[in-house]
Parts: structure tokens; sequence; C-alpha cells
């Protein structure tokens, strides 16, 4: 029922009719003086009239229902957004250099994207909005899993690299006329030889591991920009869902101004067939 409705239904009902009526005024400005102006004017006073009524709602919906911290703390946010946006848009109205109108439009779509973040987080709330997918955050995990891996198999290495100085610094220099025992040596011989082996296999699996990672990488990119276009392509699929419900009401106005003059046309017909009825 529509008289149930929550603080947060009756935001967002409230920003609807503000974007409703701030599409209407921007047709209208571009050319107030044509037929399209004319019908939009009629069919916004509606939509103001329901604006109001859902403001003394919210109003009054606000005195009974308890307020979080947080959600207050985002509707002050909210205010602060909504006047920086009553300001560009007066800006914009006035301006006429094609650089500061630019400038302007660029601020008022940043300003458009805050809003609607702060407005999904009162919708949650209060809570931030999980955005990160499903499958890119397993991406990450798995790359951070795997770079924790390199870094163990790093210290491995350098382990091994100190060991295999050691081990050399212990056999010695032949040249220097060390003599060494022929067992140790070829023991020792043996294990630096085993070191070397263990560090190469390492090494490749370092290589390995790291060009997994830029893949992986390649894919999280790939997922940011997929996501990136689909958020855009809803963005423009609710614009121009917008615009069909404007020209809808428009043509609701333009048909029951039809349907006025079709009647009075009627009305003056008749007049006219009694009178010459009457005449003879």
């Amino acid at each position: 029922m529509a008289d149930e409705m929550t603080v947060t239904e009756l935001e967002e009902r409230i920003e609807s009719c503000r974007n409703r009526i701030r599409s209407a005024e921007a047709a209208i400005a571009e050319r107030p003086d044509s037929s399209r102006a004319q019908t939009l004017n009629i069919s916004i006073r509606p939509i103001r009239a329901e604006l109001a009524e859902l403001e003394h709602r919210l109003e009054e919906a606000r005195k009974k229902e308890p307020e979080d911290p947080r959600e207050e703390k985002i509707r002050k946010e909210l205010e602060k957004n909504q006047a920086e946006l009553d300001d560009i848009e007066e800006k914009l109205h006035g301006e006429t250099d094609p650089i500061k109108v630019n400038n302007l439009t660029v601020s008022k779509r940043f300003l458009q994207m805050e809003r609607n973040q702060l407005l999904i987080r009162l919708t949650n709330g209060g809570q931030a909005e999980e955005t990160e997918d499903e499958e890119v955050a397993g991406l990450r995990k798995a790359n951070e899993a795997k770079t924790r891996i390199i870094e163990d198999q790093n210290a491995k290495i350098e382990a091994l690299r100190k060991e295999l100085a050691s081990a050399k610094a212990a056999l010695g220099n032949p040249e220097d006329g060390v003599s060494c025992d022929e067992t140790r040596v070829t023991v020792t011989a043996g294990r630096l030889n085993s070191i070397q082996n263990e560090a190469r296999r390492l090494g490749a699996e370092n290589y390995d591991l790291r060009s997994e990672i830029s893949e992986l990488k390649k894919q999280a990119d790939m997922m940011h920009r997929n996501i990136g276009e689909l958020t855009c392509h809803c963005r423009e699929s609710e614009d121009h869902v917008r615009e069909l419900e404007e020209r809808c009401r428009a043509l609701s106005g333009q048909l029951e101004t039809s349907v006025r003059r079709l009647r009075e046309a009627e009305n003056e017909i008749k007049g006219l067939r009694e009178y010459i009825a009457g005449s003879r």
C-alpha cells in the first residue's frame, strides 16, 4: 500500500519526480515557444503536485520513524549534493561559453553519480554497496595467493644462494693449494649440484606463476571494463526509459487536448443543427 511506504521508499519516489521535472524543464528551456514545451508545462503540473504531496508525507514519516545516525549522515550529504546540483542547473541556464558549459556538465554528471551511490547506500541501510563482482574477487584472491607463493619461493631461492655461497667457500679454491678431503669435496659438490638444480626449478616455477598472475590481471581488467560498459549501458537505458515516459505523458496531454477540442466541435455542430432546425 502507498500509505505504508517507508522513508527510503518515499525518498526514492521524490528523487524520481525531481528527475522527471528536471528533464522536462531542460526540454522546455531548449525551445520555450514550441508546442512540445507547452505540452510539457501541462504534463509536469501533476508531477509537481505529486512531489509536494510526497515531500509532506516524507516529513510526517520522518517524525514517526527513528533516525539511524548513518542514514541521517547520508541524508545530509544528499541535501548538500542536491544544493550543488541546483546551483549547477542555474549556472547552465544562463551560461553561453561552450567551455564553461562543458565543465558544468561534467561536474553535474559526477554529482549525479555521487547521488546515485548515496541513494544506494541509503537503500542498504547506510551500508556501503558491495560493487565488486564475485569473479573479480575470486581472481583477486587467487592473485594474492600466488603472490604469497612467489614471495615464499624467492625467500627459498635466497636461502639456497646463501647455502651455495657457503658451500663454495667451504670447498676452497684449488689454485690456492688448499688440501681438502676427497670424500668431503665429493659430497659437497653433489650438494652444490642439488642446490643449483633446486634453484633452477624454483626459478622456472616462479616464472610460470608470474605469467599466471599477469594473465589473471588481464582477465580482471577485462571484467572491470565489461562492468563499466554494462553500467554505462544501464544508465543509457534508464535515460531512454525516462525519455519515453516523458513522450508518453506529452502524447497523453495532446490526446486530452484533442479530445476536448473534439467535444467542443461536436457541441458546436450540435448547436448549429439545432439552430438550423429552429430556423426552419
